[in-house]
């Protein structure tokens, strides 16, 4: 059974909002290309518990598989799209999980 997998990322700091946009267009123009789906994001982040929440921008996509995300990853347009967050951005991580497996 193939899961689903998710990508959890987490930007601390936007220096240039205008130039990010670039990224955000790249971003969901490579998402659509492997299946993936920009769930939710937000700078207003609420911890509800531990020592060190998470700062700045918490971002969560879905893609039908890690073989997805994988290909998502390495596709040259969204590196090339990812250089412009890199450059605009403090990216603190980038993680991928897969879905829970089924409980009997």
């Amino acid at each position: 059974m193939v899961r689903k997998s998710y990508v959890v990322a987490n930007l601390e700091v936007i220096t240039d909002r205008e130039k990010f946009r670039d990224y955000e267009r790249g971003l969901i123009k490579a998402l659509a290309k492997h299946g993936g789906t920009l769930l939710t994001f937000s700078d207003n982040v609420a911890c509800l518990e531990g020592d060190s929440p998470p700062k700045g921008r918490l971002v969560v996509m879905e893609f039908p598989s890690q073989a997805h995300v994988d290909a998502w990853w390495a596709d040259e347009d969204y590196q090339a799209a990812s250089n412009i967050r890199r450059e605009h951005s403090v990216t603190n991580f980038i993680a991928s999980l897969e879905e829970l497996p089924p409980r009997n």
